[in-house]
């Protein structure tokens, strides 16, 4: 009986092992998610950021605008590619995380996207794209550094995460 019970109960603390190391511990978690920026899925989506951020600071007219997209797309997608952004995106995950934390632990409130979401927001600096806009006549071009943000979870399912988080620091690894 205590065989079958320590078999039933392996799986499951080793999820809660892996999970209160994740949850409580920053440099684990962003060690853990550091690599995720190199995936070609995340890397689209950031440059979708990117060119989004950039087009909505600038004020042009729509026909220059989309005679633009397609250049400052390309060069958002070697740059999205670059040490930089993963510079910026281990500096957002970071930062996510010690906000998670402060949520969790009922010290701060979360700041929520426009449909309720708790999300990573990266600056992201686009030197790179600077010459093509200032060759469309955009002033003050250097200074441009679209945030893209990248959506984690609702802010409905906190109070789960709130709970998980509990259990997790109270039992330790």
């Amino acid at each position: 009986m205590c065989g079958l019970l320590a078999i039933v109960l392996l799986p499951v603390s080793l999820v809660g092992f892996w999970a209160s190391v994740m949850l409580t511990r920053t440099d684990v978690f962003v060690d853990e998610l550091r690599p995720v920026v190199t995936k070609p899925q995340v890397q689209e989506a950031l440059t979708d950021g990117v060119v989004q951020g950039v087009l909505g600071a600038v004020q042009l007219q729509p026909a220059i605008e989309k005679a633009l997209e397609a250049p400052i797309r390309t060069q958002a997608a070697a740059l999205v590619a670059s040490p930089q952004v993963t510079a910026a995106w281990t500096t957002g995950i970071r930062a996510l995380h010690t906000q998670f934390i402060a949520v969790m632990e009922g010290r701060a409130d979360t700041k929520l996207d426009d449909q309720g979401r708790v999300s990573v927001r990266l600056t992201i600096p686009v030197p790179a794209l600077t010459s093509t806009l200032e060759q469309a006549g955009v002033p003050d071009a250097g200074s441009i550094a679209p945030v893209v943000t990248i959506p984690l979870v609702r802010a409905t399912d906190l109070q789960k995460a709130q709970a998980a988080y509990r259990i997790a620091d109270a039992w330790g690894p």
